[in-house]
């Protein structure tokens, strides 16, 4: 997450926003600072914001999230992670052209 990114995220908690998103904020983000970025995510959680993550990182929302949207164009699918990231929707997710 470089500067610019802390500066949008700080920015949105100042605000309180009620919706949160983060276009592949994790990208490139050592451990500890992603440890630190989950804590700021459960506590906004608690607070009753939604946070919405963008990421390609599969492994990571198979592990951290405990919701997943696959979108390509539109929304394909929507659930637990080990549902939505089965490999039979993962072949559909892929296999899918986006939308117009």
């Amino acid at each position: 997450m470089c500067s610019s990114d802390l500066a949008y995220l700080a920015r949105s908690l100042a605000q309180q926003a009620s919706v949160v998103l983060l276009d592949e904020a994790l990208s490139g983000v050592d451990e500890p600072t992603t440890e630190e970025l989950f804590d700021v995510f459960a506590t906004l959680v608690e607070q009753g914001t939604t946070l919405l993550v963008a990421t390609h990182d599969l492994g990571l929302v198979r592990r951290r999230f405990p919701r997943c949207l696959a979108v390509n164009g539109t929304l394909l699918v929507d659930g637990a992670p080990a549902d939505v990231l089965s490999m039979e929707a993962v072949d559909t997710l892929f296999s899918a052209r986006p939308a117009p």
